[in-house]
């Protein structure tokens, strides 16, 4: 049987076939998913070509996410903004109490 020159591989031959099948198997899975034809929703426009599946699938999401998350943390800034206002007003009205309540308390103490 003649020698194939199989021993300039190393002694992990089949390990070796086993990871190239692997990852060829892995790259006909993108391709079928990259290349099939997706069904778009009414509000969805069609590209031609690979630039639909690019800018419907996941680029479009991660867009559609950082916009999500922008309006999130937008909507969270202006709450700190009118809670911080509310506190601050509450915490002045607490002082004026507070200012009247010792006013209060000396008037009572010179009375006596």
């Amino acid at each position: 049987m003649p020698d194939l020159g199989s021993n300039q591989y190393g002694p992990f031959l089949i390990m070796q076939y086993g990871g190239v099948l692997l990852v060829l198997i892995g790259l006909a899975f993108a391709i079928y998913r990259g290349t099939r034809d997706r069904k778009l929703s009414a509000d969805q426009e069609s590209s031609p070509g690979m630039a639909r599946w690019y800018f419907d699938g996941p680029l479009k999401a991660a867009l559609d996410t950082m916009r999500d998350t922008y309006r999130v943390m937008s909507s969270i800034d202006g709450q700190v903004d009118t809670f911080g206002e509310l506190f601050r007003n509450q915490t002045r009205e607490l002082q004026e109490i507070k200012a009247e309540i010792h006013e209060l308390k000396n008037i009572m103490a010179r009375r006596r």
